[in-house]
């Protein structure tokens, strides 16, 4: 019997919503940010580097099965 909920982090920036998710319990199984240098803190500050990817090339090969999707909006300079 599954007892986690798996999910994906979509535009994970630096990994802050991938912290809250795994304090509930939650299982991440890929995280994506485009951004290289997010991808490095992320790498840096949870042990595992994200898909340094932009979502729109994501191909169906690159998703793996999930229960749960979470994505943050895009972070814009203003």
């Amino acid at each position: 019997m599954k007892t986690s909920i798996d999910y994906i982090d979509l535009f994970s920036g630096v990994g802050g919503v991938r912290l809250a998710a795994d304090a509930e319990g939650l299982h991440c199984v890929q995280s994506v940010e485009r951004d290289r240098h997010c991808a490095a803190v992320q790498e840096q500050n949870l042990g595992e580097r994200p898909l340094v990817i932009d979502i729109q090339e994501l191909a169906d090969a690159d998703i793996p099965a999930a229960d749960l999707v979470v994505a943050t909006p895009p972070c814009q300079p203003f």
